[in-house]
């Protein structure tokens, strides 16, 4: 009975130090994944540049971006030509690294077009699609229907002229303390629908006018009291509400009222929302 009994102790002891071993490879194996991840995020933030640079554009602008995980699959680009002030607010499939991947390659994507001459936001839907979709579906036999969705604003500052194109992502647009709410097509960027079409709207501005692009990761948050989503309604409801403060005030509240509503919850996906008052 007792070499029986330390039979046990030697074979439990011999577990506990296999298991142990395990572990500590795991954290290894975790901390290096991580470790990776996060100097992409570096590599990400240099590509996206500093969202500080949209004030640089419009005296009161603000950028809320807050990743889902270290990398992010929503993404904010800017671009000044002539006369012309370009603002995008995108959300590709997924979040995390496949998210980022594609941000990177719209990122390249939109800087060839642009040095196509191309600055219609109707005519960068329309190519940014052709490039996404023939570049993801070189391989015929394993198709994939991985695109993004995204609100492109070209202001003319000029004329004080808007031309606004989505891809499922709205432009809400508050005057006089009336919000509009500018549909977009009903179609993604990329993916395998054939035969879309990318409308264009055009509109003249006013001072003090504010214009918000945004990604769905705000109003799909859940939390509150039921544990529910925060839903498009409320969240353009408070754009209304806040739209007369000055904007850099507006994105601490909106981070605020998030992390009120989140509570607990873990974050559901990536977020963007940006604010411009003219």
């Amino acid at each position: 009975v007792i070499v029986i009994y330390a039979r046990d102790i030697r074979e439990r002891l011999r577990l506990e130090r296999e298991i142990l071993d395990v572990n500590k490879e795991l954290k290894e194996k975790n901390k290096n994944i991580t470790d990776s991840i996060t100097y992409a995020s570096r590599i990400q933030n240099a590509v996206f540049g500093n969202p500080e640079q949209l004030n640089a554009m419009f005296n009161d602008a603000f950028v809320f971006f807050k990743p889902h995980s270290i990398v992010s699959g929503d993404f904010y680009w800017f671009y000044q030509k002539n006369q012309y002030n370009l603002i995008i607010a995108a959300d590709c499939t997924g979040h995390g690294v496949p998210g980022a991947f594609m941000t990177l390659m719209a990122h390249n994507f939109l800087e060839e077009i642009m040095n196509e001459n191309v600055i219609m936001p109707d005519n960068i839907l329309m190519e940014l699609d052709r490039k996404v979709s023939k570049n993801l579906n070189r391989a015929n036999n394993r198709p994939i229907n991985d695109g993004m969705d995204m609100a492109i604003l070209c202001i003319d500052k000029n004329t004080q002229k808007a031309y606004y194109a989505g891809a499922n992502n709205p432009l809400c647009i508050v005057r006089n303390k009336t919000l509009e709410i500018v549909k977009a097509s009903k179609h993604a960027v990329g993916g395998l629908t054939k035969a879309k079409i990318f409308d264009i709207h055009t509109f003249d501005l006013i001072k003090n006018d504010v214009l918000y692009i945004y990604s769905d990761g705000f109003q799909d948050q859940f939390g509150g009291k039921y544990n529910r989503k925060i839903m498009s309604k409320n969240f353009r409801n408070l754009l209304l509400e806040i739209s007369e403060i000055e904007m850099h005030e507006q994105k601490r509240i909106l981070e605020d009222t998030l992390n009120q509503w989140k509570g607990n919850n873990h974050q559901t996906d990536d977020i963007l929302v940006i604010g411009v008052r003219i």
